[in-house]
């Protein structure tokens, strides 16, 4: 079936389209070769984005021991991980042992029960900030790389299993249709891009009770007067919308269930276009104050 989008003709490509051939075999065989890359052309590739004193050892705490897995090493040994998603820690581990041959350095041992613990050891926040740089970067490098003229940034959710730990159990409880001891802790995440590079602007993280409309609200400072928010229909609300718009921003979702609209009501502006004027419900959503609830617009 041909794949048509009648309001928006423009995002076709985005929405339903594939590139061609040519260019579908050129990434194929880039992300075959980043999966195949050794240590040494992965620090040749991205260290120019990462400024080396993150990596460097820190002065207390985690990272500040002289260790054979040090952040860096550790680092790098996990990016090459993450960049092959079927590759195990072993395959990880003799990545780094042909690093260390071709640097003359100290080998590290065939066992991977150290790098697992040097990679658990990995401050979040210095992955954090690397993850920053590294999308101040893209940003700066695709300015003016905009769909339509104004910068377009999608939002959306998903979910995954964590480690089972008392900790995360406590944090991310499993859903009650899972025994004790049978499932795995339960994380949701909701995620901000930029459509433009596909970078992850940021992201937010709850709990099985945390919905994704609840989680989304965190993520609007990242938001620009003149950007255009797209979403699924479970991130479409009267108070979002209303909220963003106030903020200078234009949401475009697919109408929640939930939202009584017709569009046989309102102007007609042409074919399939409609202009429709939305009421503010009269209850409070949940997650809303009185005092924030009272701010937005009546329609």
């Amino acid at each position: 079936m041909k794949a048509t989008t009648p309001f928006l003709p423009l995002l076709r490509g985005q929405l339903f389209g594939r590139p061609p051939r040519r260019v579908r075999e050129c990434l194929r065989q880039e992300a075959q070769q980043l999966q195949r890359a050794s240590l040494g052309k992965l620090t040749g590739l991205f260290g120019q984005y990462i400024p080396p004193a993150l990596l460097e050892p820190t002065a207390n705490g985690a990272g500040s021991r002289q260790r054979l897995f040090c952040i860096r090493t550790t680092f790098w040994a996990f990016l090459a991980q993450v960049l092959s998603p079927q590759s195990s820690c072993r395959e990880a581990l003799r990545k780094l042992q042909a690093w260390q041959a071709a640097c003359s350095s100290e080998m590290a041992s065939s066992n991977s029960s150290a790098y697992c613990q040097a990679r658990g050891r990995l401050p979040l926040g210095l992955l954090k900030q690397i993850h920053e740089r590294v999308g101040l970067e893209v940003n700066r490098r695709s300015v003016g790389d905009e769909e339509f003229g104004r910068p377009v940034k999608v939002i959306d959710g998903t979910s995954a299993s964590m480690p089972d730990t008392p900790e995360n159990q406590e944090i991310w409880p499993q859903t009650k249709a899972q025994k004790p001891g049978c499932g795995f802790p339960f994380v949701r995440l909701v995620g901000l891009f930029h459509l433009g590079n596909g970078v992850l602007i940021d992201w937010a993280e709850g709990s099985k009770h945390n919905h994704d409309a609840k989680l989304f609200p965190s993520l609007w400072k990242h938001l620009r007067e003149g950007d255009v928010l797209v979403g699924d229909r479970g991130f479409c609300s009267y108070a979002a919308m209303a909220a963003l718009f106030e903020r200078g921003v234009d949401t475009l979702m697919r109408k929640h269930q939930a939202l009584k609209l017709t569009f046989r009501s309102g102007r007609r502006l042409g074919p399939r276009d409609r202009v429709i004027c939305m009421n503010k419900p009269a209850q409070r959503l949940g997650g809303w104050t009185k005092a924030a609830w009272k701010k937005l617009p009546r329609e």
